[in-house]
């Protein structure tokens, strides 16, 4: 009999493909030494692992929602999964204290005007002009790279290749080496 359980898809089952989700997701780019950063370790310390995931989440929610590192103070049950609201009032006062957050208001659009409190991202527009910076360059990068394998195999088919490459030209023939020769030269 066979001990393993059918999980269901959202509790993490895989398909025949091996994947969880069902369509792509976007990613964010967080940095692996995030963990060993100074102030996350000295907001760790003062409150267990709520800090660090609150801002993890801040991070990944920001990215999602593109709203330029602004959290706003009604979001914050929502990006803190499975903490409770104290603990979310905890965390958030060790982030600003440790300057990883910085208190703001943030200009909204509503009828009667006015303005919604809540924390900014440290360095955020920093990190993230860099980010798209990087972006643009791998997007150039991957775009060049495109059109040289495209120039490459318009060459092949001119030359009646069909991708076969050099080594199958008629009359081409690898080069042999001769392994006595290599010793005899030793």
């Amino acid at each position: 009999m066979d001990d393993e359980l059918d999980a269901p898809a959202e509790l993490g089952a895989t398909d025949e493909t091996g994947s969880i989700y069902d369509d792509p997701i976007e990613m964010a780019e967080v940095s692996v030494a995030l963990p060993r950063h100074r102030a996350i370790r000295r907001v760790a310390a003062k409150t267990g692992g709520d800090a660090p995931w609150l801002y993890l989440c801040s991070l990944l929610f920001t990215f999602e929602y593109e709203t330029d590192g602004y959290i706003s103070a009604d979001d914050l049950e929502l990006l803190a999964l499975g903490v409770s609201r104290k603990r979310i009032e905890t965390a958030v006062k060790a982030l600003v204290y440790e300057g990883l957050w910085d208190r703001s208001r943030n200009r909204v659009e509503r009828a009667r005007g006015g303005y919604a409190f809540g924390y900014q991202i440290h360095h955020w527009k920093a990190s993230r002009t860099r980010l798209l910076r990087e972006r643009e360059r791998r997007r150039r990068e991957a775009h060049e790279l495109e059109e040289r394998v495209a120039a490459i195999e318009q060459r092949e088919r001119e030359l009646g290749l069909n991708g076969a490459g050099a080594a199958h030209l008629p009359g081409w023939a690898a080069p042999v080496i001769d392994a006595e020769v290599i010793e005899e030269s030793d």
